[in-house]
């Protein structure tokens, strides 16, 4: 894969996390209006002190990618934190689950690219 795409893709990746991570310090509780009622409810209940520890792990691993240190770590942490996304945009608010879908494909993208990094995680 071309070297200028993956690192295009990798910085775009790591500001979304960035942003990501940094809206859960700055942002108040989900209304109501913008999701449908079962993802409202999980999102009362994980809007506390996980949720920002979630923000903190979002900042760091998106932080990881724009350097270009660290990578598999930074793409393990922000393959599992969008598949989880993605999931719970799927089972519970599915209307809304496009943009999860897209940055988790964009990680899975980025994984792939590194690949050669993650032989030794998938090596039996």
């Amino acid at each position: 894969m071309n070297q200028k795409v993956v690192l295009v893709l990798r910085i775009l990746l790591g500001l979304a996390m960035v942003g990501f991570g940094a809206g859960k310090f700055f942002n108040s509780p989900p209304q109501a209006e913008a999701m449908g009622e079962g993802m409202y409810t999980i999102m009362n209940v994980l809007y506390s002190p996980f949720m920002l520890m979630i923000g903190v792990l979002e900042i760091l691993s998106g932080l990881a990618l724009l350097v270009g240190k660290f990578i598999p770590v930074a793409l393990t942490l922000s393959i599992a934190i969008m598949f989880n996304a993605f999931m719970l945009h799927i089972f519970y608010d599915p209307k809304n689950f496009l943009f999860s879908l897209i940055f988790l494909i964009l990680g899975i993208v980025c994984v792939y690219a590194h690949k050669e990094k993650f032989k030794v995680y998938l090596s039996a």
